[in-house]
């Protein structure tokens, strides 16, 4: 978020003050995917360091939508393990990278 402030300037995450903020307003976009029908929604897990290398190969400025949505697609063109299907089910690992279950963090009642 401060490598690339603009995450929390538009989108579905504005205004989002730290991490658990910005997962909970990305949680919510993707529950609406969802309540909408659209279905085989994928999250990937974005580590900076290769996502700039491979920005740099492809060509892609890594502070843009398109930059960030064409390194999501490569790595689930490549199988990528820190790819996971959303929602994941209630005693998977949540999306967001917390080592939590999914019923635990992201996807409780309480959110």
């Amino acid at each position: 978020m401060r490598r690339w402030p603009q995450l929390t300037q538009q989108g579905p995450a504005k205004g989002a003050a730290d991490h658990a903020a910005y997962n909970l307003a990305l949680q919510c976009t993707l529950a609406g995917y969802a309540d909408s029908g659209l279905s085989r929604v994928h999250v990937a897990a974005v580590r900076v360091e290769p996502f700039l290398a491979w920005c740099e190969r492809a060509g892609r400025d890594p502070a843009t939508p398109d930059g960030r949505s064409g390194y999501a697609a490569e790595l689930l063109r490549l199988a990528d393990p820190g790819v996971v299907v959303w929602p994941p089910g209630r005693n998977q690992r949540c999306w967001c990278g917390s080592d939590r279950k999914y019923k635990q963090c992201c996807g409780s009642a309480a959110r």
